[in-house]
């Protein structure tokens, strides 16, 4: 079981939502474009139904403040994975803690940037 987790959250498996420990955010790493962050992330919030009270983005990570639909707070931060176009996307809200909140979040953030990368534009789906 513990491989599985871990081979997911490297994103080694395909397909696989994101992961969140009892202790950790639910996390993912995709490829993706840094400049589609945005759009991404747009679709992501509707899919968990927070939305951003702060933004922050640099070359290197960007980050998200989050109040959910039942005023929890929470984060959402993507940072470059090292690799290029490989982007590491995390997202903890609490309050109390709220993994499939989380989970729905960083799946829908990643499943986006997967579709836009190294495109111009994509419907959504």
């Amino acid at each position: 079981m513990w491989v599985f987790i871990a081979l997911c959250s490297l994103g080694a498996v395909t397909g696989c939502a994101a992961v969140a420990t009892e202790s950790g955010p639910s996390a993912q790493v995709v490829a993706g474009d840094w400049d589609d962050l945005d759009a991404a992330v747009d679709v992501g919030l509707e899919a968990a139904e927070v939305a951003v009270l702060r933004r922050e983005v640099s070359d290197t990570q960007g980050r998200w403040e989050l109040v959910s639909i039942r005023d929890q707070l929470g984060e959402l931060v993507i940072r470059r994975a090292g690799e290029p176009n490989k982007l590491t996307v995390e997202a903890t809200i609490d309050q109390p803690r709220d993994p499939e909140r989380e989970g729905r979040l960083v799946s829908a953030v990643c499943r986006r940037l997967r579709q836009l990368y190294g495109q111009g534009a994509a419907p959504l789906r």
